[in-house]
């Protein structure tokens, strides 16, 4: 004859991990949402043969700001497999005196960053003629925007600029943007361009800078997006 246990009759904490046989609790007896974070390793490698729903495919890798008096900013890119592409955010960025934005590349073997680039910028403004820049190989640095980045809160602009191939040298690093702001006249102005660094070469770092002046204000975020 089987005893039956009422739950009445068991002292506080009388059921031990070990009195517990193995697979005796099944998913049926596990009220929804008692498995949190606090529940599991999250460093942890879990295998899943099902769907995942929520899980992000972009992280987050770093974020700064540039305050009054910059020159430059540099920011680490990540160069292992991890990462499909890079993509950087930059906010509200104006300068000390109205001026072309650059970026560069630096190099991981040598340290140095690399001066051979090719790009080119195109660029509309609301009741002007469109406009545009292009560099080939020996431009000292890839210039960004044609128009400039300007000298006051009101003129700030925004740019999201896409990363690849930065983490290996079979192929060479491109970089694509599109931005937005406004002219010193209030008009509304939108740039798109891209280069690519010349040299074939695995890229560890760049740096974004005016051509003259420094950085009155400037926030950004670096994101990789994973392989599928």
């Amino acid at each position: 004859m089987t005893t039956k246990i009422k739950s009445t009759s068991l002292e506080d904490n009388a059921v031990t991990t070990a009195k517990i046989a193995s697979d005796a609790v099944t998913a049926a007896k596990i009220p929804a949402n008692a498995v949190g974070s606090s529940e599991l390793d999250l460093t942890a490698s879990y295998a899943f043969s099902g769907t995942v729903s929520g899980a992000s495919a972009v992280e987050k890798i770093s974020t700064g700001s540039a305050g009054s008096g910059v020159s430059l900013i540099e920011i680490d890119l990540p160069t292992d497999s991890k990462y499909h592409h890079l993509q950087l955010n930059i906010h509200d960025i104006y300068n000390s005196t109205s001026t072309d934005l650059a970026i560069m590349f630096r190099t991981q073997t040598s340290g140095s960053y690399a001066t051979n680039y090719t790009y080119s910028n195109n660029e509309r403004t609301y009741g002007a003629s469109p406009s545009g820049a292009s560099g080939t190989s020996g431009s000292g640095n890839a210039q960004m925007s044609y128009y400039n980045i300007g000298d006051a809160a009101v003129e700030a602009a925004s740019y999201n600029i896409i990363i690849t191939n930065n983490k290996t040298a079979s192929y060479h690093t491109k970089y694509f943007y599109t931005a937005y702001g406004l002219s010193n006249s209030a008009n509304a102005t939108v740039r798109t361009g891209g280069g690519s660094v010349y040299a074939l070469e695995i890229n560890d770092r760049l740096k974004l800078f005016p051509l003259s002046g420094t950085m009155t204000h400037g926030e950004w975020a670096l994101y990789g997006f994973l392989r599928s």
